[in-house]
């Protein structure tokens, strides 16, 4: 089955009646258990305040900016690596060596500097994936460490379960609150921002050849 017959397949559909359903059902499911909870009803707005304030940090146009900067360090390290001008912050990077031996080890016969420099970045992508995701994984750490208590998050959790006498109804509003308000994680977002500039890469045309990235890499059985 093509999984992509259409634009709606490749952009993505959203279930607006679902994301609406749920979000009313929020709603009710908080208003009934704020009741439920007597005068200890301030720990659901404490819960509900930490999960939300913690998945509107950071905001989702600047992690996709984040990925896509990532991405260009990548180019920019092949660029200079292949023009053999390397500045002392290129030398540094975790990454040289390894785009340093595999440009050095892949000579290609293309004479457009740039169809070599984007096969090399579309060759060393799954490095760059490795390499930027534990960096992310690192920073987001260090944010969400500055506004989002786990610990905090946990007690609160136990308190009202314990308090409830049963898990569903908050486990239930968790989940609702992911449908409604996190379509997409952080690092869904951040790895989408990398893909772009993967994908400029791939889908640049070679003015010799006539072809596209993707196919000399499909062409070329050595790199």
């Amino acid at each position: 089955m093509n999984i992509f017959q259409d634009a709606e397949d490749v952009a993505g559909r959203i279930d607006v009646d679902k994301i609406t359903g749920d979000a009313r059902e929020f709603w009710r499911l908080a208003k009934e258990l704020r009741p439920r909870l007597g005068n200890k009803a301030y720990l659901l707005d404490s819960f509900l305040s930490c999960l939300l304030e913690g998945l509107a940090t950071p905001s989702t146009g600047s992690v996709v900016e984040d990925g896509f900067a990532y991405g260009c360090v990548l180019r920019s390290l092949c660029s200079e690596v292949l023009d053999g001008k390397e500045s002392a912050e290129t030398l540094a990077h975790p990454l040289y060596q390894t785009v340093k031996s595999y440009i050095d080890e892949h000579p290609l016969p293309y004479q457009e500097r740039f169809t070599r420099l984007s096969i090399y970045y579309a060759a060393l992508a799954d490095d760059l994936l490795r390499y930027s995701i534990a960096e992310f994984t690192e920073e987001m750490r260090a944010v969400f460490g500055e506004i989002f208590d786990s610990i905090r998050m946990r007690d609160l959790y136990h308190q009202l379960i314990t308090l409830l006498k049963e898990t569903d109804s908050v486990e239930t509003l968790n989940s609702l609150i992911r449908s409604r308000f996190q379509v997409a994680d952080a690092a869904s977002v951040f790895l989408q921002g990398m893909n772009n500039e993967f994908l400029y890469a791939l889908t640049f045309r070679d003015a010799e050849t006539n072809k596209q990235i993707f196919q000399l890499l499909l062409d070329n059985e050595s790199v």
